[in-house]
């Protein structure tokens, strides 16, 4: 967090942690919250973005179907509010959807899951819960990625991520810092993944890490008030990053292979170090949900032809696969002249996580 920042809006982000705070009040207090009609878990978060709740989202939902024959992908949905979009209101993300339609996340859900998974985007999540019903009355269990402050919403439960490396506990509501509310509300979450975490955790370093996170929210008097909310219900995760794969041919490069790295997501720099097992010889950086035009699809390939001019070997550019979604419509039959790669990060829950979390989505 930029203490200069802090220091210059703190009375702000006091300001901002207030309302939320009370708005939260208000909605239980008058029952303004409404119950949908089909089992629904929030996947949300207390920061603004960069926790990796759209992996987690995708990592649930295979998670659900591991060894339940009769849970069918028909009987599950994701419902988004797809962030970035041109439109407005419920709609289904199909094969005929763009990023502009939908937005790029849902987008990369709809690639990337198990057919038959019923994803939809709308910004009011009880009208969309309810069209999604309406629409396919076979759906059994909806997962909702984002949604922790759209308070008009009573979820059948609530499961909030922070990064391991930076934990909410140590920032501060808009504008001062990155929180969309104080850490208190982590109260109304059934359970916590910390994200990120090291591939090599050990159990010590987690038990150690939760003792930290539980002093950090104490110090702050905003202890935990929650029934189901307790140091059990936090589990640890690890984000794998893949290997970069031709968008279209799926043939993998080698390690120290030169590379041209371009993201527009929240995180760039999480995507470079992934990334050391090659030469990241360039890396673009746009902003998070950037809209790519065919000015950045030449300029992409200026710099590779610059570089294989200068350095007389084969340069792969690589992005993410959420920002492939973007890109995509951009390509034609010159996609595989740009020698276009992309990676993703890849879920891997820590100390036997993924039993207690199936089994509270489940029993629910």
């Amino acid at each position: 967090m930029d203490k200069i920042r802090l220091i210059l809006l703190w009375p702000l982000g006091l300001l901002w942690g207030i309302t939320t705070g009370l708005r939260r009040c208000v909605f239980s207090l008058l029952s303004l919250r409404k119950k949908a009609p089909v089992t629904n878990w929030v996947i949300g978060n207390i920061n603004v973005g960069g926790v990796g709740k759209t992996p987690m989202v995708m990592a649930l939902i295979t998670l659900l179907q591991e060894n339940e024959p009769n849970l069918k992908p028909q009987s599950i949905g994701i419902l988004s509010r797809g962030y970035g979009r041109s439109s407005r209101g419920f709609r289904w993300v199909d094969q005929g959807s763009t990023a502009q339609q939908v937005g790029d996340e849902p987008l990369e859900m709809f690639y990337n899951v198990s057919d038959g998974i019923n994803i939809a985007v709308c910004e009011n999540r009880v009208k969309g819960l309810n069209q999604m019903l309406i629409d396919v009355p076979s759906l059994n269990m909806v997962l909702l990625d984002d949604g922790f402050q759209h308070l008009s919403l009573e979820a059948t439960g609530y499961i909030v991520l922070t990064h391991f490396h930076n934990s909410f506990t140590k920032d501060w509501p808009l504008p001062a810092g990155n929180l969309r509310e104080f850490p208190a509300a982590i109260k109304y979450a059934d359970a916590m993944i910390a994200t990120h975490c090291d591939a090599d955790l050990s159990l010590e370093q987690a038990e150690d890490w939760r003792h930290s996170f539980l002093s950090d929210m104490g110090r702050k008097s905003i202890g935990n008030t929650s029934k189901s909310f307790n140091s059990q219900n936090i589990y640890f995760a690890h984000y794998k990053s893949s290997t970069p794969t031709h968008y279209l041919s799926g043939k993998f490069i080698e390690p120290g292979t030169l590379v041209i790295l371009v993201t527009g997501v929240a995180e760039p720099q999480r995507v470079a170090v992934a990334l050391k097992s090659y030469q990241v010889i360039k890396h673009i950086v746009y902003s998070d949900h950037h809209e790519f035009d065919d000015s950045d699809i030449i300029q992409w390939r200026k710099e590779r032809q610059q570089i294989l001019t200068e350095k007389n070997q084969a340069v792969c550019i690589v992005t993410t696969r959420k920002d492939l979604v973007r890109i995509k419509p951009l390509l034609d039959y010159q996609g595989s002249e740009l020698s276009l790669y992309t990676v993703y990060s890849e879920v891997q829950f820590l100390f036997g996580a993924e039993v207690n979390l199936k089994e509270l989505l489940m029993k629910q």
